[in-house]
């Protein structure tokens, strides 16, 4: 599967724009609840609509969990400040059930 992924966040006169995507191969019968592997890359816009980094990511989903690994890259004048090494970044995301109340339908003589 191939989802895309946008994410806005703004304070005062800082923002971050961060577009990509990611492909997934979903596990049937995976031991230890394992759900899907996923990989993929993303884009991010800084301050002024400088580009910022590249960031690639891969992981697995558990029990509702998404947890993985990033490397960003700098690609922008900020790379002289880090020697043009980029950074590792762990996470773990809980990604809950789709919270939308079901439809049921009751039939009724009535109607």
């Amino acid at each position: 599967f191939l989802t895309p992924r946008i994410l806005f966040m703004s304070h005062k006169k800082a923002s971050d724009l961060i577009m990509g995507g990611e492909g997934s191969v979903k596990l049937f019968g995976g031991n230890y609840g394992l759900q899907s592997v996923f990989t993929g890359a993303y884009y991010r816009d800084g301050y002024a609509r400088v580009t910022d980094a590249v960031i690639f990511v891969a992981g697995v989903k558990v029990a509702g969990f998404r947890i993985g690994i990033s490397y960003d890259i700098n690609v922008s004048q900020l790379n002289a400040a880090t020697a043009k090494r980029g950074a590792f970044e762990v996470f773990l995301i809980y990604e809950a059930e789709d919270s939308k109340p079901q439809k049921y339908t009751i039939p009724c003589d009535i109607y």
